[in-house]
């Protein structure tokens, strides 16, 4: 018996689509496998952490090792460092990323310090400068570096986000988090609407062409401190 050239028609179609579920379901499947492995990392390390990013925000949303500058009178004063500058869905979020694991001291008007316990019992101190303060720096930076450009500016936040899985902080600090916590508030909604496609080129484009290499911002600073000194 001949079957219908519509009902093949169907069949495949069928075929297709349920093929096609299949393999929306399983890259869905391996992305939240992935991200979970990377949160339940003992020290994911910033690297870890820009994956973790990447993979919820989509590769080209995650700009690193960026390098703002700083804008006086029209006029770049410096350039301020920033790991990542994420363009999330309602917002851009500048990160400083920290791998600093155990016990952070974070009191205002003192150096951030270290207390992490080793394998081998003994323990790490360190000191090392309030991570805040640069981010500030940063998120000013950029918000300033949309104003000269002329484009309004979503809402742009900062963040100082610890990967290690053991970290604890002393205080609570607005915006530093551990990897988890950080994570998720990355992933909430702002009051502003959500970013268009287009928007996000525009922004990945401003925010790339502006940033200087490392080694072009080291001189530029090094050649401004000397000159202020």
């Amino acid at each position: 018996m001949n079957i219908p050239k519509i009902i093949l028609i169907l069949l495949a179609l069928i075929l297709f689509v349920f093929a096609l579920i299949t393999i929306l379901i399983l890259r869905y499947r391996r992305r939240v496998l992935k991200k979970q492995k990377l949160l339940s990392a003992v020290s994911p390390g910033v690297s870890g952490a820009v994956k973790l990013f990447k993979i919820q925000f989509g590769k080209k949303n995650v700009l690193t090792n960026i390098y703002i500058p700083l804008i006086n009178d029209r006029k770049i004063a410096g350039y301020v460092y920033a790991d990542a500058v994420v363009i999330a869905p309602t917002k851009i979020a500048v990160c400083r990323i920290r791998n600093e694991a155990g016990l952070i001291y974070c009191d205002d008007g003192f150096d951030w310090h270290q207390s992490a316990r080793l394998r081998s019992g003994g323990t790490v101190e360190t000191d090392f400068p309030d991570p805040t303060k640069n981010n500030a720096e940063a998120v000013k930076a950029l918000r300033h570096l949309f104003d000269e450009a002329m484009i309004e500016a979503p809402d742009i936040e900062g963040y100082v986000i610890f990967a290690a899985r053991s970290v604890r902080f002393s205080c609570e600090k607005p915006n530093v988090f551990g990897l988890q916590d950080g994570y998720v508030r990355l992933k909430k909604k702002t009051h502003g609407g959500k970013i268009s496609r287009s928007s996000k080129k525009t922004y990945r484009k401003l925010i790339l062409t502006n940033s200087a290499s490392k080694s072009k911002a080291e001189r530029f600073n090094i050649k401004k401190l000397t000159e202020i000194t």
